[in-house]
């Protein structure tokens, strides 16, 4: 049970890293003879400015629980060696939007679909720079 979007957020960010963690795990032991050499990067994707402001900022987040939870992932994304990265884009470039809101656009899910991917990191670089945020 959470008590916020924020929290929410952050949970299913947890999850996925921990998930995306789990799959790198599996995929480097199957392609590198030696995966403790070489690390797949993990890129997240948020819709959530909240968290994302929360990931890079100095500022505490006012749920108590959530701090633990936010330093946690803090921590994951400033060691160089793990190799993960969150980014913010807007909701209408969420390709799993049209599949849980009813006025959500389908273009961004079609275009993955039509090329077998979809270019997110550009999209997320864009829009952090307009709203000033740094990499993390």
């Amino acid at each position: 049970v959470v008590h916020s979007t924020i929290a929410a957020e952050c949970l299913s960010l947890t999850d996925c890293n921990g998930d995306a963690n789990y799959i790198r795990s599996m995929l480097e032991e199957v392609l590198f003879q030696d995966p403790r050499k070489q690390k797949i990067s993990i890129r997240i994707f948020t819709d959530s400015i909240q968290l994302r402001r929360a990931l890079n900022s100095n500022h505490l987040v006012t749920e108590k629980l959530l701090r633990v939870t936010i330093a946690e992932m803090k921590q994951v994304i400033s060691n160089e060696k793990e190799r993960t990265s969150v980014h913010w884009v807007k909701s209408s470039n969420m390709v799993s939007d049209c599949l849980t809101k009813v006025q959500a656009s389908t273009s961004t899910l079609c275009e993955m679909l039509e090329n077998g991917f979809v270019d997110l990191q550009q999209l997320a670089e864009d829009e952090e720079e307009k709203l000033g945020m740094s990499s993390i």
